[in-house]
């Protein structure tokens, strides 16, 4: 998928409704959850889509930056956060070295081909500081993506993983209150219910 791709998306608004499906929004607290209590001076959100994580990471870093491959999505957070740097960027051109202490990539990496994921993948080690901490998340249940195991030997690779969390799950749902109780039992049976997967790791 190329920008224009995604500048599509974006262009008919509320692109994967990210915007109102609470699935999202639940997801973003489970992220988030896994960061909360740590402390940052420059942090990255790589495929920032509408920032509505990006502006989470405020409260635990000094300076955020968000970054997306779509021209529409960057001008979105750019009109809507104004204390935030966004830019529009591919991961794959992602070229600065050791400057961020934590970078986030959720649900960005996996629509790239497996080559395009080691570049990705790279890119973000090196821009990470010494001990950068690393939030990924990606969908474990397609083949063309990961698998579960698959996504876990991709991270640890190049990374020391410090925590695994589903953040979304097979389960259908009906309501907000709902999906928190199956999310709940997702982790109790993660290989079989997950259906987004989230790492934090550090570098190594």
């Amino acid at each position: 998928m190329n920008a224009r791709t995604f500048d599509d998306m974006y262009e008919k608004g509320n692109a994967w409704g990210i915007l109102t499906d609470f699935v999202h929004h639940v997801r973003y607290d489970m992220l988030f959850d896994m960061i909360k209590n740590m402390r940052f001076r420059n942090a990255l959100d790589i495929g920032c889509a509408y920032g509505l994580f990006t502006k989470r990471l405020k409260r635990i870093s000094d300076s955020v930056t968000g970054t997306d491959i779509s021209k529409i999505s960057v001008n979105y957070c750019k009109k809507k956060y104004k204390n935030i740097k966004f830019r529009q960027e591919d991961i794959l051109d992602l070229k600065e070295k050791n400057k961020y202490d934590l970078i986030v990539c959720s649900e960005t990496i996996y629509y790239m081909s497996r080559r395009k994921r080691i570049n990705a993948l790279r890119n973000i080690y090196n821009a990470l500081k010494e001990d950068g901490i690393l939030l990924i998340s990606a969908a474990v249940t397609i083949p063309k993506y990961f698998g579960y195991d698959e996504f876990i030997r991709f991270v640890e690779k190049s990374f020391i993983i410090i925590r695994i969390r589903p953040v979304t799950s097979r389960l259908p749902w009906r309501s907000k209150a709902l999906y928190r109780i199956f999310m709940k039992l997702t982790e109790l049976f993660p290989r079989q219910l997950t259906f987004h997967l989230a790492i934090l790791s550090r570098k190594k």
